[in-house]
């Protein structure tokens, strides 16, 4: 139709938070009269959920369900009442934030994102310490890609995708201990000797031998959160401890958080199966399902797993999830401290965005509900209801 090209433009300035107010509104307008192949076509099979808009103006509100209430009818889904949550979805074409019906705009001194540039608060990025088993610390974003050092016949290298371990020929048996860490705003891969995969994310280390050659179990040690393809080796299991369990695999893909932070260390199975174990208690697990581990014990639920392996993915990705939960990942990602000003919101976030947009369009797409508001001091995220 005529109007299409028009209205994917405003469409594309709306996902890059470039439209007024005023824009937005008749955005929602044209939407709601246009066909549902135009509009399929034009969202990419993105869904349109409301959240809560110019929340003491009645009249307005019930004009714009009314219009988000023909958009959803076409695309033939149930039409639910408005909700003080944030959703969010993210097209595939499109990488950016969608806050779609989001009419709620405040006035600051400074923006967020001015408060932000003058702090120079950036997302996360590739970068690690290494640290040898003689103690000598490698820089691994100063370090230049080739060979770092070779252990027992064992070459370390850093290459595009990370470190990378690799046996040589004659290569021995080693009681030598390796530990890459790193720190807040930052995460790294490596592989192991045995090839198997690790990511690290945010303010997380793990430490494990040199070689596992002759070792009965390859055995690692973690804190913090990463994201394991473990390579099959029956003979050899693969172990990995926290401070509040173990677990073992012989050959399969997984995901463990263990800050010491979180109440509990949660490990998450994607393929194979895996044994968790705490003090006595063990549970296996199976693709799709999560290990709790906290004072309780072991427990065991079904979890979205695109939402946990959100952050490997470069995603924030919120279901159903608390501010004080949400700002320890964002702490972690952007390395900034966080200080809750008053009575802490209780409400609930639903939302997906980029891990690599700037931390004041994450904080803009929490605000936006208008259950929490942000201010940015130096380095310090204050959070106000």
């Amino acid at each position: 139709m005529k109007e299409n090209g028009e209205l994917q433009l405003l469409y594309g300035k709306y996902i890059d938070n470039q439209l007024s107010a005023e824009e937005i509104r008749n955005l929602l307008i044209s939407l709601a009269d246009i066909s549902e192949q135009d509009l399929n076509q034009l969202t990419s099979g993105v869904l349109f959920e409301p959240i809560a808009i110019a929340e003491n103006n009645e009249q307005e509100d019930q004009s714009l369900q009314k219009i988000l209430t023909g958009i959803k009818l076409k695309q033939q889904i149930p039409v639910r009442p408005f909700q003080r949550k944030l959703y969010t979805w993210l097209s595939s074409a499109a990488a950016a934030v969608l806050i779609f019906g989001s009419l709620i705009y405040f006035t600051k001194e400074d923006s967020l994102e001015k408060q932000a540039a003058v702090a120079d608060l950036q997302p996360g990025k590739n970068k690690a310490i290494l640290t040898l088993g003689n103690g000598n610390h490698i820089t691994l974003d100063d370090a230049a890609s080739g060979e770092l050092a070779t252990q027992g016949g064992v070459q370390i290298s850093k290459t595009k995708e990370g470190i990378v371990y690799r046996v040589t020929q004659g290569a021995r048996t080693s009681n030598e201990q390796n530990t890459i860490e790193t720190p807040k705003g930052a995460q790294y891969m490596l592989i192991l000797p045995d090839e198997s995969k690790v990511w690290l994310n945010a303010g997380s280390s793990l430490k494990y031998p040199v070689s596992f050659t002759a070792a009965k179990n390859r055995m690692v040690t973690l804190t913090g959160e990463a994201y394991f393809e473990v390579t099959k080796e029956p003979a050899h299991p693969f172990i990995v401890r926290t401070d509040k369990q173990e677990v073992q695999v012989l050959g399969t893909h997984f995901n463990i958080s263990s800050y010491s932070d979180e109440p509990a260390t949660l490990t998450t199975l994607l393929e194979g199966s895996v044994r968790v174990s705490k003090t006595g208690t063990e549970k296996i697990i199976k693709p799709g399902e999560q290990a709790i581990a906290d004072i309780r014990g072991i427990q065991t639920t079904a979890v979205n797993v695109e939402e946990v392996m959100a952050w490997k993915n470069g995603y924030f990705r919120f279901n159903d999830e608390k501010i004080e939960s949400i700002m320890r990942k964002i702490a972690r990602w952007y390395d900034v401290e966080v200080e809750f000003k008053g009575e802490i919101s209780q409400e609930e976030y639903n939302g997906k965005i980029s891990r690599f947009k700037n931390i004041a369009q994450v904080l803009d797409m929490l605000s936006s509900t208008n259950t929490v508001h942000f201010k940015i001091e130096g380095r310090r995220i204050l959070v106000i209801k």
